[in-house]
């Protein structure tokens, strides 16, 4: 073997370089434009928040007054004028549900049906639902059976 022929060889890579790059570009564009068709880019801003909560009647309810107590037992502190109490799967409507603004890991928030039109009754049992309405997702379900304390 002649170390001048390699030199001299008429024969190049850039052909097999250019393949390559055009099918790392294609499938780059597949994937850019794959995102936005199925819908995962509108989304990105309403996340759900990451929190473990637990709710409990509270001690003081009445027949005719029930409060719950929302606890945060750890992860994202949460805006509580961003969530929407459900009882029985209906959206309940009241001025301010929670005795908090914000609520985060530890603390203890009370919510009063004496401030809705919902009245579930003394010895019912109520599923009560917490939806965060930027991401429409129900952080918390759980089933409560309402009891007169006085």
């Amino acid at each position: 073997m002649n170390i001048k022929e390699l030199f001299v060889e008429d024969r190049a890579v850039s052909p097999v370089i250019g393949v390559i790059l055009m099918v790392a570009i294609t499938v780059i564009l597949a994937a850019v434009i794959g995102t936005f068709v199925i819908g995962l880019g509108d989304d990105i801003g309403d996340s759900t928040p990451n929190a473990q909560l637990t709710i409990t009647e509270n001690a003081s309810s009445t027949s005719s007054e029930v409060q719950f107590d929302l606890k945060h037992d750890g992860g994202d502190n949460i805006d509580t004028s961003e969530l929407t109490i459900l009882i029985n799967g209906t959206a309940v409507d009241a001025d301010e549900p929670f005795n908090r603004e914000t609520i985060s890991a530890g603390e203890t928030t009370t919510y009063n049906t004496s401030d809705t039109s919902e009245d579930p009754g003394d010895g019912s049992e109520v599923e009560l639902q917490i939806r965060h309405d930027p991401s429409n997702s129900i952080i918390l379900t759980d089933e409560v059976v309402v009891t007169d304390s006085s």
